[in-house]
């Protein structure tokens, strides 16, 4: 997972909390480190090795990196297949990503060790440990999501209201240099000064300034295209 602007919010389940790392899509990674907890608090890391190296789990496993990894790889995992159910099997998220390169899991190592994994396989794990557990774990992933997506709708509101307050700024800076009963501009201005405000601004006091200062003149460019579509400043009021 790149985890690059990537956020970290929570679910509850149960009374347990539950870290989730979320790039602000569907393809979130929940904590299977804290999922196990409600198994056995103490050795979280036992309980996902047991649930690993069941063949089942590893044909799930496996399935799932054929389906969303291009970079899987199938060799390695010909050979953890082999070994799958056997009495002194023993696989780890580590060593199940370093040997397949899989993307379906994240391992951290350090003083704050966890396993994470991408939703669809952290559901799995949370159904083998309880069914129910399951369910209040998905309860609560999708009340994440909505509030996340209301978030994301209110900073897109946000923005939108400040460009817009933004633009009538811009507007009003201009209006002072405007004479619209003469529908010329109080200064001299260049050609792409005229271009460079109507980029900015698109009001109707800039569209006739456009109008009046190229009239009768044999000015070629967007100026002159622009305004030959107006004979009056009243066609724009």
């Amino acid at each position: 997972m790149d985890e690059t602007k990537t956020f970290k919010g929570s679910i509850q389940a149960k009374g347990m909390e539950i870290e989730v790392l979320s790039k602000g899509t569907d393809d979130d990674y929940i904590s299977l480190t804290d999922i196990a907890k409600y198994k056995n608090s103490q050795y979280s890391s036992d309980v996902i090795q047991n649930w690993m190296r069941n063949r089942s789990t590893v044909e799930f496993l496996g399935l799932w990196e054929k389906l969303y990894n291009p970079n899987f790889n199938y060799l390695e995992f010909e050979v953890i297949d082999r070994e799958a159910g056997r009495n002194g099997f023993v696989l780890t998220p580590k060593r199940w990503i370093e040997s397949v390169n899989a993307i379906g899991m994240i391992s951290k190592q350090g003083r704050y060790a966890a396993a994470y994994a991408h939703k669809d396989i952290a559901f799995k794990f949370a159904a083998w440990i309880s069914v129910e557990f399951e369910l209040y774990i998905i309860r609560d992933y999708q009340r994440l999501k909505n509030d996340e997506n209301s978030r994301i709708s209110l900073e897109w509101n946000v923005k939108r209201i400040l460009s817009k307050v933004n633009y009538r700024m811009h507007v009003e800076k201009q209006k002072h240099r405007f004479d619209e009963k003469t529908g010329r501009w109080k200064e001299k201005m260049k050609n792409n000064q005229y271009l460079s405000i109507l980029r900015k601004t698109n009001v109707k006091f800039v569209i006739a300034s456009f109008y009046f200062p190229f009239r009768g003149q044999s000015t070629s460019g967007q100026a002159t295209q622009f305004c030959g579509q107006f004979s009056s400043i009243q066609h724009i009021r």
